[in-house]
Order: structure tokens, then C-alpha cells, then sequence
């Protein structure tokens, strides 16, 4: 882990998200996985991680079936080699970068928050520096965590 920038005001919170869940299906021909991505920061039981989670599914006898695959999931920058920019309490950024793949029913990927210069653990995520990648067969999926809802 490396701290890249201190200098930050913590005025840009506005446009940092603490807290966000996505689950998602996406299908193409006799391949389907289910997404779930996720940034926690819940201070009742210490929880503070930001993780992608990928299921694979395959068509059998007209249903879909949870199936052994070659499935990825990651945390990762603007390209799958890239590392994450995260913020510790929306001011103080930090890279990142995890990706499991694997042959796998499900595959996760999860980052837990840090400690730097005695702040909160909160982690933050601000547009474009923060994606959750998937994977499986002809699927291949990175989605900003900042657009998510």
C-alpha cells in the first residue's frame, strides 16, 4: 500500500461516497453471472472494506444453474493492471489494487481499510478512480463505483 497525496482538502467531500451497494445480473448466450459491489463503512461492528464479488451460472436443462467457471473479480484503476485511488475520510488518497481469478462457483475480491497519519479508517471513493472488475467467459465488465446506486 502506498500513500500518494496529503494535500487534499477535505471541502471535496461532496463528491465522495462512503457507503454504496450494487447487485446485478448480466447474461450473453449460455453465459450469466451475478456482480455485487460494495463499499462498507459501518462503524457498529468495525466493517471497513470496499469488495466485488462475481457468481457464475451456466444453462442446464433450461435453467441456470450455479457452475464451476474460470470467473474474475477485482478492485482495480482505470485499467484491470491499475491500482485504485481510495480515500481515507474523503481526504487523504491511497492506491490499491486486487484481483483474484479463478476456477470457481464465486470468486471475491476485498480490500480493507487502513489506517495513515492517525485519521478514521472511513474509506471514500470519488469519479473515475475506483472500478469493480468481472469476469466470465465472453463477460468482461468494469464498472465505476462512483456510478453506482
Amino acid at each position: 500500500m502506498k500513500k500518494i497525496k496529503t494535500n487534499e482538502n477535505l471541502q471535496s467531500s461532496a463528491e465522495c461516497k462512503t457507503h454504496i451497494k450494487k447487485t446485478r445480473y448480466y447474461l450473453n448466450g449460455t453465459n450469466r453471472i451475478k456482480i455485487k459491489s460494495k463499499v462498507i463503512n459501518n462503524d457498529s461492528w468495525g466493517a471497513k472494506k470496499i469488495s466485488a464479488l462475481t457468481v457464475g451460472y451456466k444453462k442446464k436443462n433450461g435453467r441456470w444453474k450455479r457452475a464451476r467457471t474460470r470467473i474474475a473479480a477485482g478492485v482495480t484503476g482505470s485499467d484491470i493492471a491499475n491500482n485504485s485511488v481510495l480515500y481515507q475520510n474523503c481526504g487523504i488518497a491511497f492506491e490499491k489494487h486486487k484481483v483474484k481469478e479463478k476456477r470457481r462457483r464465486r470468486v471475491k475480491a476485498k480490500i480493507r481499510g487502513q489506517r495513515f497519519d492517525g485519521a478514521s479508517l472511513i474509506i471514500g471513493i470519488k469519479p473515475q478512480k475506483a472500478y469493480s472488475y468481472h469476469k466470465q467467459g465472453s463477460i468482461n465488465l468494469r464498472l465505476d463505483y462512483y456510478d453506482m446506486y
